[in-house]
């Protein structure tokens, strides 16, 4: 179970977490800064359970596979640009410029996800939806029915 929060909790029909996904739009949020708060949620036990864990900023995101103890598979991670995800749902937006704020781009997160989950994106043909296809990612969120815990 998790103990500490996390921002969305994605559970499959027998409520097993399917990912655990973590919002920190800060600015250069880094491969060296994402694996080091990874470590930290793993520490904390906050994604122990969950097969996926999602880490988002509004300029870029990393995907972990979990093993099943709990520990982080390096070799699953894969790091994806946010930029084409932010301009689909806001397409006025500076990125160069703007920043959303972390409620805003957890709500668009959770409506991005939403749609990867019903299928609305059947076949991706750009990232990172891409990636997430040749991680297994699409097929876990696919169809879970009890879409989207916001954890508290």
């Amino acid at each position: 179970m998790l103990r500490q929060r996390v921002d969305i909790i994605i559970r499959d029909r027998e409520s097993h977490i399917v990912a655990a996904v973590e919002i920190k739009n800060r600015k250069h949020l880094t491969r060296p800064v994402a694996t080091e708060l990874y470590d930290q949620a793993l520490s904390y036990g906050q994604v122990v359970d969950a097969s996926y864990y999602l880490l988002i900023s509004q300029d870029n995101g990393f995907l972990w596979l979990n093993r099943t103890n709990g520990q982080r598979d390096m070799l699953s991670a894969v790091e994806f640009q946010m930029r084409p995800v932010i301009r689909r749902y806001l397409p006025t937006l500076d990125l160069d410029v703007e920043r959303v704020g972390e409620s805003q781009l957890e709500y668009l997160v959770m409506q991005w996800l939403s749609e990867l989950e019903a299928g609305l994106h059947q076949q991706p043909l750009q990232e990172p939806e891409l990636s997430f296809a040749a991680v297994g990612f699409l097929a876990a969120i696919r169809n879970t029915l009890t879409l989207f815990d916001v954890a508290v």
